[in-house]
């Protein structure tokens, strides 16, 4: 009996090692013969079936996730100086946890705070913070931020931004000088420039006015169409008329501009204008605009001459000087045909024109502000006086 017993269990033993697996032997081993222990093997699977059927996604971990309604920034579009605004953001619990908020330090401390009014959302809960901001300075793209720390695993800041442009209340355009151009003999110029405001429509034009008669000042509200062009509030056309009997040579005068805002402002910008005329000076030194002739640093123990090139247009005969007044005795001016331009001609010539300094133990010190006005007289009608404002340092 004893042997009997061993023998079925040492035949258990071989079959479990012919089906390599350990729960096979237990089921063998009950029915008490081999033929069991196979038909066990065919009915259970050598493997654990998968917990997730095959192509399914696993399902999602819960977590707290942080969302800006509406989006993360906040366009104030074009303000002045000195305004101050406020936005309410929105930051939602989009997720299955709860959402935990700290507040951070704003990108601007001295001109930007905010505040937010929960520091714990539970899922599909909102806080609200309220971001203010004051503008201290003009800046074409002001941009600032203010942050919230979040335990959101995919984002663990959340910010929230406010952008826009700080312009000048008013502008008068174009900036700095306003260049009308040159003037057609017989015919006056126009020239049209702007006053707008992006920010205000709460301005009106006092007055336009030049203290030169000769330049005509207007001005006219924008058109619909124009205003939306140039994307402002409210402005106005100014038109600048300029005569044509202004003198030959360089025009320049300033244009002052009164505005109500309510309160008073007053712009200015600067007008020039060319007329050629007959006669034209060039040369080393020359500026034409301010009829300026540098003759920069020299010794006035030597002397110095300097060459400029004097054209004339339209002027049949030879063009000479008749009289010079000029406050240095140490200045003379010489006006020779230059022989060498091969377009000589009757009505177009050019001049070689010689301005010299004899040599003196005197410092001669001219400047931009208090330079040597120097008139001289020639004998054409159309063009009777040239003027030079000369400057120059000459100190022995």
């Amino acid at each position: 009996m004893v042997w009997s017993t061993i023998n079925i269990w040492s035949q258990c033993f071989v079959n479990c090692l012919a089906v390599g697996a350990l729960t096979v032997c237990a089921v063998g081993c009950d029915s008490g013969t081999p033929q069991a222990a196979t038909a066990a093997k065919s009915e259970t699977p050598a493997t654990a079936a998968p917990s997730t059927p095959a192509g399914a996604k696993p399902a999602a971990k819960s977590k707290a996730k942080a969302k800006v309604i509406g989006g993360d920034t906040y366009d104030f579009g074009s303000t002045e100086v000195g305004q101050q605004f406020d936005h309410v953001f929105e930051i939602q619990n989009v997720g299955t946890e709860d959402l935990t908020l700290e507040k951070g330090d704003p990108s601007c401390s001295t001109c930007t705070s905010f505040e937010v009014d929960k520091l714990l959302l539970k899922p599909n809960e909102i806080a609200k913070a309220t971001v203010k901001w004051h503008i201290k300075s003009e800046n074409p793209e002001f941009r600032q931020y203010a942050p919230v720390k979040t335990n959101d695993p995919d984002q663990a800041e959340v910010r929230m931004y406010v952008k826009g442009k700080v312009v000048k209340a008013i502008m008068l355009e174009p900036v700095g000088k306003w260049d009308i151009g040159d003037v057609p003999e017989g015919r006056s110029k126009e020239f049209i420039g702007t006053i707008t405001s992006a920010v205000t429509e709460k301005f009106e034009v006092e007055s336009v006015t030049s203290p030169n008669p000769k330049l005509k000042l207007s001005w006219t509200p924008m058109s619909a169409e124009k205003l939306k062009e140039l994307k402002v509030k409210k402005g106005f056309d100014i038109k600048a008329e300029l005569s044509s009997d202004i003198k030959v040579g360089q025009f320049t005068d300033t244009i002052t501009v009164k505005v109500l805002k309510p309160e008073p402002i007053t712009l200015r910008v600067d007008a020039t204008a060319r007329r050629s005329g007959p006669l034209q000076i060039f040369g080393p030194g020359w500026h034409e605009e301010r009829t300026q002739l540098s003759l920069s640093a020299f010794d006035p123990k030597e002397p110095l001459v300097t060459r400029l090139f004097l054209y004339t247009r339209g002027v049949d005969d030879e063009t000479k000087i008749v009289k010079v007044d000029c406050p240095d005795d140490r200045f003379t001016f010489e006006l020779k045909p230059d022989t060498k331009f091969k377009g000589q001609s009757g009505d177009h010539r050019r001049y070689e024109f010689f301005v010299k300094v004899a040599a003196s133990q005197r410092a001669a010190i001219y400047t931009a502000h208090k330079p040597l006005k120097v008139q001289i007289e020639t004998n054409q009608e159309k063009v009777k006086q040239i003027e030079l404002n000369i400057t120059c340092s000459a100190v022995p």
